[in-house]
Order: structure tokens, then C-alpha cells, then sequence
């Protein structure tokens, strides 16, 4: 019999993969239809989103159809917000759903692994964070430095490939909330991963 806690996430999976459709599809008619002069009105009157967004001009400008590269970049970042509905309203890193979960997924890992687990994480989440706010210079999708590397092949791809482009627009808003989602969800439960000992389903 599923408990409150399947149902809740149940419901919140079922969300966030309507809404990662969606923007595929916005994402993909952009690409399509971003020549046209609807889209440069539509970039026109969405430029004060723009300057928000750091670099978007200059990843767009990189590509072989700025326009609609930058029309692209701007649409999907409207879904940023609503990502973060998901994540923090459905499942808050400080609730004790989240707790309960963190605590059953590790009670039977060792405390080296959880301990590693924990500080991995931490570094990592904070560095890309700190990466987004300008402190250092870590490449995240925020700050753009990922599609600026054109001096590495590999991710130059990101603005010859319109494919890829399209991808690597997609994924950025929703893969930003996610690294500031579990760089709380480590703070708020520090706990679970530090303690000596776990017992599952102890909300404590």
C-alpha cells in the first residue's frame, strides 16, 4: 500500500516530466520558428529579462541563428521559476518528507560513505553556486562559461550545433534549480549524512 510519502512524490515526478515537455516543445518551435520577425519583437520586448540572465547575448551571438538562439535561451528561462515551484514547494529540502527520505536512502550506508557522500556534494553544489554568483570562476549554465569554452572541442559543439544548443538550453534552468535545491537539501539535513548512526523512518 503506497504511503503519503510515495504519493507526494509520485505526484511531484508526474509534474516536474509535464513540465520538462513543455519546454521541450517551446524549446524546439523556438529553434524552429526563431527567424521570423515575431521572434525578433518577441526578443525586443523581452530584453529586460535578458540583462537577468548573464552572457546570453554572447552565447547567442556565437551561433549560427543569434536571434533565435537568444529567443531560445530567454523562453527557457521562464521556467526556472516554475522548476523551482516543484522542487521547493512540493518537496522543501528543510521539510521532514525530505528528511524521512534522506534518512531511509542512507540508514544502511556506512558512515565513511555517508560522510563522503556529504562533502562531495557540498563542494561541488557550492562551488557551482558560488560559480553562478560571480565569486569564482566555475563554469555553470547561469554564467554561460560552459558555452563560451570554445576553446575546448568538446564544448564548442554547444554553439555549432544547433542540437546541441538546443539541449544545453533546455537543460540549464532545470539543472540550476536542481544544484540549488541539493546544496539546501545538504544543509538543512547535515545531520542525516554526520550522524553516527541512522535509523530509517526516525523523523527526528
Amino acid at each position: 500500500m503506497a504511503t503519503k510519502t510515495d504519493v507526494e512524490l509520485t505526484g511531484s515526478v508526474s509534474l516536474l516530466y509535464r513540465v520538462v515537455v513543455i519546454a521541450a516543445v517551446v524549446d524546439v518551435l523556438t529553434m524552429s520558428f526563431g527567424r521570423t520577425a515575431v521572434a525578433s519583437r518577441w526578443l525586443a520586448a523581452l530584453l529586460p529579462v535578458a540583462r537577468l540572465i548573464p552572457n546570453i547575448k554572447a552565447i547567442a551571438a556565437k551561433t549560427t541563428d543569434p536571434v533565435a538562439s537568444e529567443l531560445t535561451l530567454l523562453l527557457q528561462w521562464f521556467f526556472a521559476p516554475i522548476y523551482a515551484g516543484i522542487f521547493f514547494v512540493n518537496v522543501p529540502p528543510w521539510s521532514r518528507l525530505r528528511r524521512e527520505i534522506a534518512r531511509n536512502a542512507y540508514s544502511g550506508k556506512s558512515l565513511g560513505h555517508r560522510h563522503f557522500t556529504f562533502m562531495v556534494g557540498i563542494l561541488f553544489s557550492g562551488a557551482w553556486l558560488l560559480g553562478d554568483a560571480g565569486v569564482v570562476p566555475f563554469p555553470t549554465f547561469f554564467n554561460g562559461r560552459f558555452a563560451l569554452a570554445t576553446g575546448i572541442p568538446q564544448l564548442r559543439l554547444i554553439v555549432e550545433s544547433p542540437i546541441l544548443f538546443s539541449l544545453y538550453a533546455w537543460a540549464g534552468p532545470m539543472v540550476e534549480t536542481v544544484m540549488l535545491w541539493i546544496n539546501l537539501v545538504l544543509i538543512f539535513n547535515a545531520r542525516v549524512f554526520l550522524a553516527y548512526s541512522l535509523v530509517p523512518g526516525d523523523g527526528s
